[in-house]
């Protein structure tokens, strides 16, 4: 099964947050517009993380389908060095939905864990750190790709929005045979 992560759209807004729930309500400020949603795969759920990560986790491909999120310049510059633990989504749990393990055999020599929603970018508070790490926003990505050019996309619009503007940006998974 060949993955490819996009990046599907980067828009300027402004932000609130909220706390973790099911569904999007509570994560409705990383949207540009809550009434205007993007397009969401058939047997997808919603997870919002912390109110600063919404999640359409598709349960058929046991994958997010996309995480949405807003950063703005302050964040963009006062990151948060290292990194956290990934764990499985209390929400996806409680639902009974199945989602990869953190030690699932998919990551290996040739795939590692690949956040949508980057821990770098992701970086400007603890709670939108820890949310990034759930199993929910991870999907196996190839260790090349994830350590190079996504890196070094993610680096760019780190810099990008620290030097101009807040972005909302939408980061999806697309499979050849979907």
């Amino acid at each position: 099964m060949s993955r490819l992560l996009i990046i599907v759209t980067l828009v300027a807004a402004a932000f609130t947050g909220a706390s973790a729930t099911q569904g999007w309500t509570e994560c409705n400020s990383v949207f540009p517009d809550p009434t205007n949603l993007p397009y969401e795969v058939p047997n997808a759920v919603r997870v919002c993380r912390s109110g600063v990560l919404a999640i359409s986790y598709d349960k058929d491909m046991i994958d997010p389908a996309l995480s949405m999120y807003y950063v703005t310049p302050d964040q963009a510059k006062n990151l948060i060095p290292g990194r956290d633990q990934f764990y499985e989504d209390p929400d996806l749990q409680s639902m009974g939905i199945t989602q990869a393990a953190v030690e699932d055999q998919c990551f290996n020599s040739d795939y590692n864990r690949g956040h949508l929603a980057p821990s770098h970018i992701m970086s400007g508070s603890a709670a939108s750190k820890q949310a990034v790490y759930t199993m929910a926003n991870i999907a196996p990505q190839g260790i090349q790709f994830n350590g190079g050019c996504w890196a070094d996309l993610e680096g760019h619009v780190v810099n990008w929005v620290a030097a101009n503007n807040a972005l909302h940006i939408i980061t999806g998974v697309s499979y050849t045979s979907r």
